[in-house]
């Protein structure tokens, strides 16, 4: 992203206090002064007809009439579910690869068939993606992190198969270590790639921070909020790179480097 040369530093000692947010991947910040509440959307959403996608509708937050713009919609960012479908339908992916990986494993056995799938853990499917993916919850980590051991074990009895196999022993006694090794290995990274799934999904609860000028007031719903930092520097986005509700590039004292909403604009969605 390119950035004006004009860089706004702040004194420490000023009260420039922001409030971090989090959209998919990309962290926002708004004014703190703007801010009124913090809270689970869980309330029940009156829909507005008229108005635009990305006013979601209404709720009653004590006894006011609070509408709600879905930031992902206003930003043109992919919808939560659209995100969370996403991870689904590749972790299913994986899942279907992984029990095609062992049916393919039990028929070169019964066939003395070359095997051509990888078998070292890391250079299958799941094994690259697994090394490589990093995720913020976690529960999802921690879900994730259940798979290796099995994930692991599993290649290592495919080889013991093929090994016992060189050594000639029958295939009466290599379905023993199908049954008592790679199924049950199979079968609890089938489980866990369940798991991870629910836990992927039950990670994400729609946040809600009010705004308001005094006169208006809007809720805006995010993916997470994190921390209140102190603004230290400024970078005006250029033409290009600015919109209508985005201004600025923000360095925080959090250590969040933050898109910094434009507050006033955001509140004429409501006006």
């Amino acid at each position: 992203m390119d950035l004006n040369n004009d860089v706004i530093e702040y004194n420490e000692n000023e009260n420039n206090l922001w409030l971090t947010v989090s959209l998919s991947d990309q962290k926002y910040a708004v004014n703190c002064d703007y801010v009124d509440s913090i809270f689970q959307l869980q309330q029940e959403i009156t829909e507005l007809p008229d108005a635009g996608r990305e006013i979601v509708g209404v709720i009653n937050l004590r006894g006011i009439m609070l509408p709600l713009v879905d930031m992902r919609q206003l930003f043109g960012l992919e919808t939560l579910e659209e995100e969370l479908s996403a991870f689904e339908a590749m972790l299913r992916s994986y899942q279907q690869a992984h029990i095609e990986w062992v049916r393919e494993l039990k028929s070169c056995l019964e066939e003395e068939r070359e095997f051509l799938l990888p078998t070292d853990p890391h250079a299958c499917a799941f094994g690259r993606w697994y090394d490589s993916y990093k995720s913020d919850s976690q529960m999802v980590s921690a879900t994730l992190a259940k798979i290796d051991g099995p994930h692991k074990r599993l290649h290592e009895s495919a080889e013991k198969c093929f090994s016992l196999k060189s050594q000639g022993l029958d295939w009466d006694s290599l379905q023993k270590v199908l049954s008592e090794e790679v199924q049950p290995y199979s079968e609890q990274i089938v489980a866990l790639l369940e798991t991870t799934i629910a836990d992927y999904r039950g990670s994400f609860r729609k946040i809600c921070v009010a705004i308001s000028n005094g006169s208006s007031k809007i809720g805006m719903i995010t993916d997470n909020v994190h921390t209140v930092g102190r603004l230290e520097k400024e970078y005006p986005l250029d033409k290009l790179n600015r919109s209508r509700y985005i201004h600025s590039l923000g360095d925080l004292s959090d250590g969040n480097r933050a898109l910094l909403i434009d507050e006033k604009q955001l509140l004429t969605l409501v006006d």
